[in-house]
């Protein structure tokens, strides 16, 4: 199975529906290969200095009571797949150069390394409350997970230049949100399962299971066909026939 899903660090929903993924992959004893897509919520967010969460909503509208309730129903959501959430206090920052860096630790360290990465990058956000925007704190971070801050460092800093690793990066993740933008990919998170199956938003954990197990076990009869259907077959018994087919 492959999940291929848009994602972006400054997204709570994220955190919550990829954690309630992977404890759903691992209750079913299944296997599955990720490709993460960038996606930023607020391309215009300050690299640092931003707001935390309450004003935010409140500016766009939302009642007092509203606020509170949304941030509540977060912090619960989080609380439920395991996730040390406190929402209210996330101060908004802009996320393209952290989607930079994970991208530049995938390339050179491995997926396991940027996937580990990823989760340092939510818990960052949302527990610890830090500026994910700063260059220091995306190399602090980078070297809490093991990778060499160092090399961070020097990829940060490196000229936008055409051609140069830095500029085909950030490209990249440029084209991770056209791709969203022409797939009709509108919000967060977004996956698409085996490349045809999708699915909008944070389910819970059941709510996976119950999906992927619809899945699995299509993904099973198509290897039990194999390339030529099932055809006849022959056991200790004699031989069956597919009457099924033409």
């Amino acid at each position: 199975m492959k999940i291929t899903f848009w994602s972006d660090f400054a997204c709570p929903w994220c955190w919550i529906g990829e954690t309630n993924l992977e404890a759903a992959l691992k209750s079913l004893g299944r296997t599955a290969e990720f490709e993460m897509k960038a996606y930023e919520l607020a391309p215009n967010a300050p690299r640092m200095g931003g707001e935390t969460t309450f004003p935010r909503l409140l500016a766009r509208g939302l009642s007092w009571e509203e606020a509170e309730g949304r941030i509540k129903e977060v912090d619960e959501a989080g609380a439920a797949a395991g996730l040390p959430f406190a929402y209210g206090d996330a101060i908004q920052s802009n996320t393209f150069d952290a989607h930079r860096v994970r991208k530049f630790v995938e390339a050179h360290f491995g997926r396991d390394a940027a996937e580990k990465l990823s989760e340092r990058f939510f818990r960052a956000y949302f527990s610890d409350h830090v500026e994910l925007g700063n260059p220091e704190v995306l190399c602090r971070l980078a070297g809490e997970t093991g990778i060499p801050s160092g090399q961070v460092r020097a990829f940060l800093d490196a000229p936008l230049d055409t051609g140069t690793e830095a500029r085909i990066i950030a490209d990249a993740v440029r084209e991770d949100e056209m791709t969203a933008r022409s797939t009709g990919v509108t919000s967060v998170p977004f996956f698409i399962i085996n490349g045809k199956y999708s699915v909008p938003g944070a389910l819970d954990q059941a709510g996976w299971e119950d999906g992927l197990k619809q899945v699995f076990e299509e993904e099973d009869r198509e290897r039990q066909r194999g390339p030529f259907g099932a055809g006849v077959t022959c056991g200790p018994d004699g031989c069956s026939i597919d009457f099924d087919r033409e």
